[in-house]
Formats: C-alpha cells, structure tokens, sequence
C-alpha cells in the first residue's frame, strides 16, 4: 500500500470490476475491497522500515511532486465517482483530507 502508482492500479481495477458487476458476481467482492481501501490508501501512516513516508498530509499536501499528487488524487477521484454513479445508495469511504487538495494545488502552483 502506499502511493501513487498503488492508486492508479488498484482505483482503476475498482472501476473495470464496476463496469463488469453486474454479468460477473465476483466483481462485487472486489470493488467492496477496493472501496474499503480507499481510507486505508489515504491515511496510510508510512513505514519506516520501507522508508516511505505518509501519503497525505492532513491538509492535503503529498509526499511527492505535484504531479504525482495529481496522479494519486485523480485515480482516486475517478473510482470514487465511478462509485458514486453504480452505487448511489452508498457514500463513498470518508476521506477528510481531500477537501485539502484543491488548496494544496493552488499553493503549489503559484510558487
């Protein structure tokens, strides 16, 4: 778990499992994974022993650049619009920090 590269491939396996729910059942199981994990990615607290630090910092900041950041944030969002739109009864996983993105990415760049 961790980063960037960890959003894309996973948040992008969540959406094809939505495209497929409904002729394969066992895609069901898996979005619910994903879609427990969503918080999981977004607060991972990092590992010292792997050397990788927080994904996220409370107000939104990366560990990385801000394309990376983008990256990471885009993967997200989309599964969790895709989510939102197969599963509407259901609220998507709470993740507080990501109101904080959008204001890290103006800071980052106007510098």
């Amino acid at each position: 778990m961790g980063h960037n590269c960890w959003s894309a491939t996973v948040f992008a396996a969540g959406i094809g499992a939505l495209a497929i729910a409904n002729e394969e059942p066992r895609a069901t199981v898996r979005v619910r994974r994903i879609h427990r994990a969503a918080a999981e990615w977004a607060y991972y607290a990092g590992s010292k022993i792997e050397t990788k630090p927080v994904s996220f910092e409370r107000e939104g900041a990366f560990y990385a650049s801000v394309g990376y950041a983008s990256f990471a944030a885009r993967s997200y969002l989309s599964f969790r619009l895709a989510w939102r739109n197969a599963v509407p009864a259901t609220d998507p996983a709470d993740i507080s920090f990501i109101e904080g993105t959008g204001d890290f990415f103006i800071h980052a760049s106007r510098r």
